[in-house]
């Protein structure tokens, strides 16, 4: 009798905790499925800070799973990559993202974006290097005082589409120095050529007016000095003209010669600029 109720009893506990067993190992491959399951979603939503969180959850509910030690493995790996890029460490960020692509049971999904990170770094890296080799030319020419030339250059750098990035912000700070100095350089030169301008130009009117009454010639003109030509042709000897005087042109006007063809009133044409 004893023996009889001992296995019953026996057979009680074996039946629940092999239905306990069973219900936890249900319990877990749920959790596991689950978590895996929204682990990708959040890869598609490129949240892979929850994306890691639903992986972890899946791993501990079945540590022995490689699809979740893989997938936790490669989302870590990626979010190395991003990190190390925002900080400008591209050679690292690289390398990074080179092991989240090689993740072997990871997200197919995760590692095609692994692959277009590594060829943004290629391209990054290949901007950099193509600024720094025209800043170093617009350096020379600074050195070389071709301001307005190294400016001309800089705007191969200033007018890129991707300078504002700030991946470029190291190089962009420095074109922005070198144009300032460019700037003042071009501006003391102008100014210096504009004194230089004045100067000349109150030098030559100090010797022009020293000069003005050498210079000004219309005291020789017929029309604004027309007396000064009234007896031109008198002879000196005598102060009298060799041809015979209008006597009746004089009430009328200056002192007029008759029949002398050099007389200013009666040959205005021979005259009319002649000293302008």
């Amino acid at each position: 009798m004893k023996k009889w109720i001992s296995g019953v009893i026996t057979l009680v506990v074996v039946i629940l905790l092999g239905g306990w067993m069973y219900i936890d190992h249900a319990n877990k491959e749920n959790i596991y499925q689950t978590n895996l399951k929204n682990g990708n979603i959040a890869l598609q939503n490129h949240d892979y800070n929850q994306a890691k969180k639903d992986f972890q959850k899946a791993l501990d509910a079945k540590p022995d799973s490689k699809k979740a030690n893989g997938s936790v493995s490669q989302v870590e790996k990626y979010t190395d990559g991003e990190r190390q890029l925002r900080s400008n460490d591209f050679v690292t960020a690289k390398n990074s993202f080179k092991m989240a692509a090689n993740v072997e049971n990871g997200s197919k999904d995760l590692a095609n974006q692994a692959q277009q990170k590594i060829k943004e770094v290629k391209l990054i890296t290949a901007n950099i290097n193509q600024f720094n080799k025209i800043y170093k030319a617009t350096v020379q020419q600074h050195n070389e005082k071709n301001y307005q030339l190294s400016n001309d250059t800089l705007n191969q750098i200033l007018d890129d589409d991707t300078i504002n990035q700030s991946y470029y912000a190291d190089v962009l700070a420095k074109a922005k120095d070198l144009k300032k100095s460019n700037d003042k350089s071009i501006n003391a030169a102008n100014k210096a050529k504009l004194n230089n301008s004045n100067a000349n130009n109150g030098s030559n009117n100090g010797t022009n007016s020293a000069n003005g009454s050498s210079n000004d010639l219309s005291q020789f003109n017929v029309y604004t000095n027309p007396q000064e030509y009234a007896n031109r042709f008198v002879n000196s000897g005598t102060s009298s003209n060799t041809s015979t005087v209008d006597n009746t042109n004089i009430a009328n006007g200056p002192l007029s010669v008759t029949n002398d063809p050099y007389d200013v009133y009666t040959n205005p044409n021979e005259y009319s600029n002649r000293f302008n």
